[in-house]
């Protein structure tokens, strides 16, 4: 099970009962025990793309949220209306 989970980088619960559920899969699987490889490594590629799919969600909210951020602090900067006239007279 460490091993597992260090080659998927977590060791939180739900991580754990991904893996829980791919080896009972695995191990459930009729055939040879190369079958049974076979079946745990396609569950554990599909953990791995829902992870990596998980990670780009992030990194694009994350930087939609810097965007906007930077935005208006740029609009902060600019002087309003108001403060043009201030500063003409």
């Amino acid at each position: 099970m460490r091993r597992l989970e260090k080659y998927l980088g977590s060791t939180n619960r739900e991580t754990k009962g991904r893996l829980a559920l791919a080896l009972s899969d695995a191990i459930g699987t009729e055939g040879t025990i190369a079958d049974k490889a076979s079946a745990l490594n396609k569950s554990l590629l599909g953990i791995m793309g829902q992870k990596k799919k998980d990670k780009r969600e992030l990194a694009k909210i994350a930087f939609a949220a810097t965007t906007e951020l930077e935005k208006a602090r740029t609009l902060a900067e600019k002087p309003s209306e108001y403060e043009k006239e201030e500063i003409d007279t």
